[in-house]
């Protein structure tokens, strides 16, 4: 009996510790909150150009074609180099009315953007281009609203936001171009991205590196899911470990320094019980 309770007592102890963990990513993760981002490290986005441009072509359906392409330098029109760090794209825009607006983002991203307003997250845009792109409805509050737009770009074969965020009669408030700012975490990430099968092989732009199998994309409240890593050379392999299928969110996973690779062994030795 005594040792059913204590494995009862450690089953419920990792719970919590799951539930503390996706509580916290709902505000950390790729983006850490608007107070957290000293003014000092923002800098102005880098201009691409109009919608339309190369290497995304013409976008049918978005809703503004005067919108720009933005990103962090010239590269993202054609081998980026921000391959595994995200960059967040942030505006600040006043709402001088006495009410909500009832507002929609239309974002294209290359590849991946996780969306936040008044650092609350709203939604998540994946690829769009040639295309109208992805819609997130969003109520804007009198005063100020501070808009974050977190990119991780996936192959390094050209990276870019195009965004426009328009009003309940159509009516473009504003878009992506000059005035935004941005600024990059000094962390690397790799993304995994949605699997239909329970293994997934990714290849690493080095030989053994360390990763953490913690999501660092947002995880909404139901997401409980759980992986298994495994490296060799330059490959990783996430299996996910709670099920035998597939994921469906865009997995990125958080490349780690060696002390804390030697606290996750020994944390996962400390719970060997869960493989008994």
């Amino acid at each position: 009996m005594f040792s059913l309770n204590k494995h009862i007592a450690n089953i419920i102890i990792i719970l919590s510790a799951l539930f503390i963990i996706v509580t916290a990513l709902r505000t950390t993760g790729l983006y850490e909150g608007m107070d957290n981002i000293s003014e000092d490290t923002l800098n102005d986005a880098y201009v691409l150009g109009k919608s339309g441009i190369q290497p995304w072509g013409k976008n049918e359906g978005f809703h503004d074609e005067n919108a720009k392409w933005i990103w962090s330098n010239s590269s993202g029109k054609s081998i980026a180099k921000e391959r595994y760090r995200p960059v967040t794209f942030i505006y600040k825009w006043h709402n001088y009315s006495k009410k909500n607006i009832e507002a929609t983002i239309n974002v294209i991203v290359d590849n991946v953007a996780y969306i936040y307003l008044n650092d609350e997250f709203v939604g998540e845009q994946y690829a769009g281009w040639g295309s109208k792109g992805g819609l997130v409805n969003v109520n804007l509050k009198p005063g100020l609203n501070k808009f974050a737009i977190t990119v991780l770009n996936a192959n390094g074969e050209g990276a870019g936001l195009l965004a426009t965020v328009i009003d309940d009669k159509k009516d473009i408030l504003f878009s992506t171009g000059e005035g935004w700012k941005y600024y990059m975490p000094n962390e690397e990430y790799i993304y995994v991205g949605p699997s239909t099968t329970n293994l997934k092989p990714v290849t690493l732009p080095r030989k053994n590196m360390k990763v953490s199998a913690v999501p660092i994309n947002f995880q909404q409240s139901q997401m409980l899911d759980t992986f298994d890593l495994s490296i060799t050379d330059n490959k990783l392999y996430v299996k996910r470990s709670d099920k035998e299928t597939g994921w469906e969110q865009h997995l990125v996973l958080r490349v780690i320094n060696d002390e804390e690779s030697l606290e996750i062994k020994k944390k996962t030795t400390d719970n060997s019980f869960l493989n008994e």
